[in-house]
């Protein structure tokens, strides 16, 4: 995408903060993923030959089309919004080994050509302020912006009246679009005209919804708009746009849709109610027991069987756990608005609020276990699943587009996510100095990468990274949030190994196949060399699929494509700028000798 402005303009833009197309003269000039040579032999784990560059993600400009992408299991009979996609689940062990603190692999291990640490993408910056212009400057109003736009020569002074050139076509053009801040959008005209309306433009905005892989448009609201000419004698139409510029993405609200069966959805919410702790929380696997309504005597924990130092029932966000409860509750109450549902669901949220430590991050379990579930957890997208039930909560997008949340829990949850973000910032894992991605659990004080089981070691996930990426790129964007993005994005990119296609339990024991077109992720990559990890409930580190038992080969999904989709989508979409499209709607507004903009023209910011 390329601007067309001039060299003060440049320079005011660089003052304002940022605009929407902060960086999109970036040359797309990415070195290529490096790929593997050759198909898997004696040491069947393909690895990157080419050490990654230190290039910026390019932005891509967005496409009106969309590619599709699963969505987690929905709960029982409802409509869910979009949550994360889990990763492939295990075959169940026999018993569960702490993670052993020795992680080194043994001298025999082979290991293979070594993927260099990936690159970060830095923050774009902006140019230096000139210095008739304050760098601190900031408009509320256009009012607040003119003077920097009279210092800077993008307008005329007050008072002045230069005449504009003739315009050689039969309509008035729109020359250029230019955006500033926030909240502001520059029009300018290829003439000067002598009747003005502003409201002959409209503008649309485009952005993507990073949870379906979708494209959303709609009418950008105006609050107020101001016209004035520039040195040239050309018309400058200014417009202040009620919402920020920078968001980059907009969620898809999910329709309410009739459940298919009330009276059975009904029946399986009374049974979740029957089976929830007292503490708020459900255990995993509740959708199986909830067949039946609780007698009074099961174990409301028999599907896990944990319990808390104390033997207290636990309560988890593992395995979908919880908050799909939650969303049938909330679903079901939409049609039966009855106390007890709403009742369910907020003490449902307390016990969510409960999970989350000070920190931000929130716990796989509650009250604590003592083990690795208490620690902050992204695996199976558990802690950004309940992310965006509460966005959905906040934004009132079904199920809960109803009154069951009342209003004084709205901070509560606000302030929970901007924690939990927050968190997520500080907890990417940052190797040889680079920011990368993020591991499967995290300490929920110092935000280091942590282990779980036995055989799921400290490292960089190549799965539940992806969800945290969605996650943020659906944020109002803020320069740290795009850095780690933009970070995480270019990670993948240097870790995917081309051209290889990895078979789980497969019965001629390659496991990584060459196919042309594929391309892998490894389920986790060893912090600062970015090699591959496969493990043994021995907790040893190898480097190859071939040196760990078959029990531990077949039962894990150690390589998968997990990231494919978010990258070809933001190839396709683009990212740091959603695009505004300028359209002419109106002709009232008329230059001396007649001419007019040319109805239904338009003009994409950005391009």
């Amino acid at each position: 995408m390329k601007k067309n402005m001039t060299k003060k303009t440049a320079l005011l833009m660089s003052c304002l903060v940022l605009s929407l197309t902060g960086c999109s003269e970036t040359a797309k000039n990415e070195a290529p993923v490096p790929t593997a040579t050759s198909a898997p032999t004696e040491t069947p784990v393909p690895t990157a030959t080419s050490a990654p560059t230190e290039t910026p993600v390019p932005t891509a400009t967005p496409a009106p089309t969309e590619t599709p992408v699963p969505t987690a299991t929905p709960a029982p009979t409802e409509t869910p919004a979009p949550t994360a996609t889990s990763a492939p689940t295990e075959t169940p062990a026999p018993t569960e080994t702490p993670a052993p603190t020795a992680t080194s692999a043994p001298t025999e291990t082979p290991v293979p050509t070594a993927t260099s640490a990936p690159t970060e993408t830095p923050v774009p910056t902006a140019a230096p302020a000139p210095s008739e212009v304050p760098s601190t400057a900031k408009a509320d109003t256009i009012a607040d912006l003119l003077p920097s736009l009279r210092a800077a020569g993008i307008i005329a002074e007050a008072g002045s009246t230069p005449v504009a050139p003739a315009i050689s076509g039969d309509n008035v053009a729109i020359e250029r679009i230019e955006t500033f801040a926030d909240h502001f959008i520059i029009v300018t005209l290829n003439g000067q005209l002598s009747n003005t309306e502003t409201s002959d433009i409209s503008f649309q905005k485009h952005n993507t919804d990073w949870t379906t892989y979708k494209e959303v448009s709609g009418e950008l609201t105006l609050i107020d708009s101001f016209s004035t000419i520039n040195q040239e004698g050309k018309t400058v139409l200014i417009y202040q746009a009620a919402d920020t510029l920078l968001t980059t993405s907009a969620v898809i609200d999910k329709k309410a849709s009739n459940f298919s069966n009330l009276d059975a959805a009904i029946t399986t919410a009374d049974n979740y109610l029957s089976w929830q702790m007292d503490h708020g929380g459900w255990d995993k696997g509740v959708e199986d027991q909830a067949k039946k309504a609780w007698n009074g005597t099961e174990k409301k924990n028999k599907s896990s069987g944990w319990t808390g130092a104390n033997g207290e029932l636990i309560g988890t966000i593992d395995n979908d756990a919880t908050y799909t409860q939650m969303r049938h509750i909330a679903a079901v109450y939409r049609e039966v608005p009855e106390a007890k549902y709403r009742e369910s669901v907020l003490k449902g949220l307390d016990f969510l609020f409960q999970l989350q430590y000070e920190s931000g991050g929130f716990a796989q379990v509650y009250p604590k276990r003592g083990n690795y579930s208490d620690n902050v957890t992204f695996n199976d997208n558990a802690m950004i699943n309940v992310l965006y039930m509460l966005e959905d909560m906040l934004y009132h997008r079904y199920p809960f587009d109803s009154d069951i949340i009342p209003e004084e829990y709205m901070e509560k949850i606000e302030d929970s996510l901007n924690k939990a973000t927050d968190y997520i910032l500080k907890a990417q894992i940052t190797s040889e100095g680079r920011l990368t991605a993020w591991c499967a659990q995290h300490d929920p004080v110092t935000f280091e990468p942590v282990a779980a089981r036995a055989y799921e070691l400290a490292s960089i996930s190549g799965s539940e990274s992806v969800a945290i990426v969605q996650f943020l790129m659906n944020q109002e964007q803020t320069p740290k949030i795009r850095q780690a993005v933009e970070s995480a994005l270019q990670w993948f990119k240097d870790s995917e190994v081309k051209n290889i296609k990895y078979v789980r339990k497969d019965s001629n024991g390659v496991y990584f196949v060459e196919k042309a077109g594929e391309s892998t992720w490894y389920r986790f990559y060893e912090i600062d060399t970015n090699l591959p990890i496969f493990c043994d409930r021995d907790g040893i580190m190898k480097h190859n699929i071939l040196e760990i038992g078959e029990e531990r080969r077949h039962g894990y999904a150690w390589a998968g494509n997990w990231p494919k989709k978010l990258l070809d989508a933001y190839e396709k979409y683009g990212y740091v700028t959603g695009t505004i499209t300028a359209t002419v709607i109106g002709t009232d507004s008329a230059t001396a000798d007649g001419k007019t903009l040319e109805k239904n023209s338009s003009i994409i910011i950005g391009k």
